[in-house]
């Protein structure tokens, strides 16, 4: 297998736990369509999901949101889902989040919950300056469109949070990776935060002082029953596979989020630069490769949108200006950006 082989391959089947279809089907019972049958027309039959430990490919239940969204005729359709979510619709994770004394903890094993129960997916909780951003993002590039799918997951973390911590909560900025498609008005409703789209990632971004504050005394005892079962449940961490794999992920979650360096990477891993430079050699990888692969497969992908800036395309890949980001692509593909874009 070559470097860039290793580099873009991606988890085969991705799944998902079918516990987080459930409301998605009370939404759509709601509105008067039968759920069985929508299944059914999807090559689906929902009796195969009344475990909620069962699983189905990632790539459906992302379709679902967006084949609903068209059959409603209801472009907010994730939006209005996840802004009713309550805790105990997502059963031990809804649990956890909702027992945590903290955000910041809450948030955290959200994170863990999120890559247990979901494949070809990455989120975490990291401090930024003063402040904390949670990051989700499906790593899997054939699996889009998945606006739905990312609205509803970001409204329902909003939702978790007035629930379980503060009724008027908000967070200080919202990032999504695709467009903006239209009227923002149900999305400034729900986040009441700034909002910004062709993003490399989805993003909370939370007040740090917010975060770390206590509102309850945890149940320790409790707290642990449940974090053991998710652990029984996780196959997806970014603890798990090849030290490559990590870096990858590593790499893929904090690009537009923070600045991505070997030296940061290591500190993450709790490794020696020099130790994790070696030990990736010895897989036939190199960070610096590793890096830039993955800076240009997504500056193609946000060029190739014919109104894409340069400006904007840079800020994103957290280069520091259009100029920095054209001298780069130009140097990765022996072409400037705009005979990309033209071709």
């Amino acid at each position: 297998m070559t470097k860039r082989e290793h580099i873009d391959r991606m988890p085969k089947a991705a799944m998902i736990r079918a516990s987080v279809l459930t409301p998605l089907r009370q939404h759509i019972l709601e509105n008067g369509i039968c759920y069985e049958n929508f299944l059914l027309q999807r090559g689906m039959h929902a009796e195969d999901f009344i475990d909620p430990y069962a699983v189905l490919p990632l790539a459906r239940y992302i379709a679902l949101f967006e084949d609903a969204a068209q059959a409603l005729d209801d472009p907010s359709l994730g939006l209005r889902i996840g802004m009713r979510l309550q805790p105990a619709d997502i059963g031990p994770m809804g649990a956890l989040f909702s027992l945590s004394a903290t955000l910041q903890a809450a948030f955290e094993r959200l994170s863990v919950c999120v890559r247990s129960l979901q494949g070809a997916t990455l989120s975490a909780m990291m401090p930024l300056d003063h402040d904390f951003v949670w990051s989700y993002r499906i790593t899997a590039p054939n699996l889009w469109p998945r606006r739905q799918e990312t609205e509803y997951t970001l409204a329902a973390c909003c939702q978790l949070v007035r629930a379980c911590f503060a009724a008027n909560w908000r967070p200080l900025e919202v990032h999504f990776e695709h467009p903006n498609e239209g009227d923002t008005t149900l999305l400034q409703k729900i986040f009441r935060a700034p909002i910004h789209f062709n993003q490399s990632g989805n993003r909370l971004i939370v007040d740090g002082t917010e975060a770390r504050h206590s509102f309850r005394i945890e149940d320790t005892g409790l707290t642990r029953i449940l974090e053991r079962h998710v652990a029984d449940l996780s196959s997806n961490s970014i603890g798990d596979g090849t030290l490559g794999e990590q870096v990858q992920a590593l790499i893929e979650l904090h690009v537009g989020e923070q600045q991505v360096t070997l030296e940061t990477v290591a500190h993450e891993l709790a490794l020696n630069p020099r130790t994790l430079q070696r030990r990736l050699s010895a897989e036939g990888l190199s960070f610096r490769i590793m890096l830039q692969s993955y800076l240009n497969a997504l500056a193609r992908e946000r060029l190739s949108n014919g109104s894409a800036r340069m400006s904007d395309v840079a800020q994103t890949l957290g280069y520091a200006d259009g100029t920095v980001l054209w001298r780069a692509y130009k140097r990765w593909e022996g072409k400037a950006p705009s005979k990309y874009k033209r071709r």
